[in-house]
């Protein structure tokens, strides 16, 4: 409920300012503040910039612009679901294709490729000689991907210096996260427990019969998601071709899940030699999400190009 009166607020307090500044446009010729068709815009998100701005004032010493960056595309609902990271930054753009309509895309990606390696004991030759130092190689892989798209349109009102602005468009996410190891001293009948370097913080199922279990590949999450996206709000040119802006947007987000599972290799007492399986955690799941949760709202600095 605070979150639609706030919205309610925001929006009536834009129409007022709107409606008064079409009332000035009459007398003053603003055209040369106003972007054009054919201009390129590129908006980026204020928040980060004013939170720093409020932080500095406030002599906040952990303070940064990590988040600086595109007008970014999610919501608390895409956040609390786990769809992107909070951190995931984007590039937001605009093309006028006549001075009333503009075409829209908003893109963020993050990709983090990890190898790590690590020294094990060699078990087999500390077997033959127990002040043998040799050592193996255990390695940890992970990919952990974030992507979300946005594409759409937006409708321009006015001719002062402040522009009613409305919309919609289409959305895109997609997750991936998981890792992979290898070993290098192996399970055997007579190495039924062999020394590692890495313990993997996850908590690996029993299975009967099966002693020493360990992971050799953990896919922990991946998704795709859609969504449409209807948003309103207004510009303030505060100087030719730099605005400030405001809006808000509701979405509405369905998608799928994809299965979380598990390889995994142990040693078997009942066949007496190593053996392996695939661990299925949660199958592929579906969803679908409408709601005032999925009402957003965002504050911009927009910059436009005259090509």
């Amino acid at each position: 409920m605070k979150n639609i009166k706030y919205i309610f607020a925001v929006v009536l307090s834009a129409t007022m300012l709107f409606a008064n500044a079409q009332e000035a446009a009459k007398v003053k010729d603003y055209s040369a503040y106003l972007p054009k068709s054919g201009d390129l815009g590129i908006t980026i998100n204020a928040v980060p910039i004013l939170t720093y701005v409020g932080q500095l004032a406030n002599g906040a010493t952990a303070n940064s612009l990590k988040e600086f960056g595109g007008q970014p595309l999610h919501n608390k609902t895409v956040r609390d679901l786990g769809m992107l990271d909070d951190d995931l930054l984007s590039i937001s753009m605009k093309y006028l294709v006549t001075d009333k309509f503009a075409t829209r895309i908003n893109l963020g990606f993050n990709y983090m490729y990890f190898n790590e390696r690590a020294y094990s004991i060699n078990d087999a030759a500390l077997a033959i000689d127990p002040f043998s130092q040799e050592k193996v190689i255990d390695t940890e892989k992970s990919n952990h991907a974030n992507i979300s798209l946005f594409l759409g349109g937006e409708y321009r009102l006015g001719k002062g210096r402040v522009q009613g602005i409305f919309g919609g468009g289409l959305s895109y996410v997609a997750l991936i996260d998981n890792y992979s190891y290898s070993w290098g001293n192996a399970i055997t009948d007579i190495n039924q427990k062999p020394s590692s370097a890495f313990t993997p913080a996850t908590e690996l199922p029993d299975r009967t019969g099966v002693i020493n279990p360990r992971l050799l590949k953990n896919n922990v999450m991946s998704g795709h998601y859609f969504g449409v996206t209807g948003f309103i709000g207004v510009e303030w040119f505060v100087a030719p071709k730099i605005s400030l802006g405001g809006e808000v947007n509701l979405s509405i987000y369905g998608g799928v899940g994809g299965k979380q599972d598990q390889l995994i290799e142990g040693y078997s007492t009942i066949t007496g030699k190593r053996t392996e399986w695939t661990e299925i955690i949660r199958p592929n799941s579906k969803g679908f999400f409408l709601g005032t949760g999925n009402f957003g709202a965002n504050v911009s600095v927009n910059f436009y190009i005259t090509r």
